[in-house]
């Protein structure tokens, strides 16, 4: 047996009897314990604990009323189990209990009932487990609960009503789970959510009315699905929305309109999709926009004007592209970029003036096109420029021409 004791934290790699953990127990540790079943009233004496984890312990059963007399409990956490199962009571008498989380261990169904008496709860940790279906309402009596990571478990469906009750759920994750798709109105159960995050997923389309309820939501990731459509207006009404991401997905075409509405995105990750052709209008209704990327897209050329109504941005990417030109004063209404960037492209010539209005440009990155001349005057205006990546082009003459001297 190796036990520590810092004021009341108690740690165990072996133990033969639980009755021998010292009563003033606030923190109790388990590493490599091979307990198997957790029994009724087995914890009942350490009735000032406050902190209990057991981990690497080969758990297989949490009985109902384990943890009856830990009313004082505030986080319990077993991971790296072999195929917990949990029954209806397995948590009753935690009703205080703020954390719960059960990552990696084996687990393959919940019953509804199982959270029902963790009235307190605010974070659920259930990753990396073998979950294949949730029944509606399983959570629904988790009304405190701000925090639920459901991400790398077999979730192929999300009944309707999955997430009912979770009025005050502020972060959800549902990641690597291979859905498809989600009910219409999934959502509506959980108006408090501020991010959510939907990566490595199967989803093909979004369709109108997926994102229903989340009108006060701050981050949406989805990127890695299998996405190839997006029905125009699928984010309208997320006015407080400030981060989107779509990255590595089949997306050919956003219709114009789509991203009217978003008033607060900040940032917009679109890098490999397959947009080759971009609309005019297309970013029309982001006014707060400061960071794009549209990085490895197979973008062939620019329209004019299709970034001038990005009064704020600062950034631009669009690298890993097939962009052979940029037209004469296409940023002269974008003063406000510092980084653009254009690696790998097709672009042979630059005219003069191109750059024309971009008075804050600290950093221009051309590397690994075709350019073979610097024209003078290219660089004209461009005063607060502190880097330029010219790398792996086929430049023979380089005239900086007296203007930009």
């Amino acid at each position: 047996m190796i036990y520590l004791f810092v004021d009341a934290v108690f740690s165990y790699s072996d133990i033969a009897d639980l009755a021998s953990v010292p009563s003033n127990a606030r923190e109790l540790v388990f590493t490599g314990v091979q307990f198997h079943v957790l029994k009724e009233n087995e914890f009942s004496h350490l009735k000032r604990l406050r902190k209990l984890e057991f981990i690497n312990c080969k758990i297989s059963q949490i009985e109902a009323g384990t943890f009856h007399g830990l009313s004082l409990l505030l986080t319990l956490s077993v991971k790296g189990s072999d195929s917990l199962i949990l029954t209806n009571g397995s948590f009753n008498g935690l009703a205080s209990i703020i954390e719960l989380t059960l990552p990696s261990n084996g687990m393959s169904e919940l019953h509804k009932g199982v959270f029902d008496n963790l009235v307190s709860l605010k974070i659920l940790e259930l990753a990396g487990n073998q979950i294949s279906h949730l029944e509606a309402g399983i959570f629904e009596h988790l009304v405190n609960l701000v925090f639920v990571n459901l991400d790398e478990n077999q979730i192929f469906e999300m009944p309707p009503g999955l997430f009912r009750g979770l009025s005050a759920l502020a972060n959800l994750q549902i990641s690597g789970n291979g859905f498809i798709t989600l009910p219409s109105g999934i959502f509506r159960d959980t108006p408090s959510l501020k991010k959510l995050t939907m990566n490595k997923n199967k989803i093909s389309e979004l369709k109108s009315g997926m994102f229903a309820g989340l009108d006060a939501l701050e981050q949406l990731n989805i990127k890695e699905n299998e996405i190839s459509h997006v029905d125009r207006g699928v984010f309208s009404h997320m006015k407080k929305l400030n981060f989107l991401s779509v990255r590595r997905n089949r997306i050919p075409q956003i219709e114009t309109g789509t991203f009217v509405g978003l008033d607060s995105v900040t940032d917009l990750d679109l890098h490999t999709n397959l947009l080759s052709k971009l609309q005019v209008g297309l970013f029309d209704g982001l006014e707060s926009l400061e960071w794009i990327t549209l990085k490895g897209n197979g973008i062939v050329e620019l329209p004019m004007g299709i970034f001038d109504k990005l009064e704020s941005i600062s950034y631009i990417s669009l690298t890993f592209n097939k962009i052979s030109e940029i037209p004469v004063r296409f940023f002269q209404e974008l003063p406000t970029i510092t980084e653009l960037y254009f690696n790998v492209n097709s672009l042979s010539h630059l005219e003069p003036g191109v750059f024309q209005g971009l008075v804050n440009l600290k950093a221009l990155f051309l590397s690994s096109n075709k350019i073979k001349d610097i024209m003078p005057g290219l660089f004209h205006g461009l005063r607060s420029l502190q880097r330029i990546d010219l790398n792996n082009n086929f430049i023979t003459h380089f005239n900086r021409g007296k203007a930009e001297k």
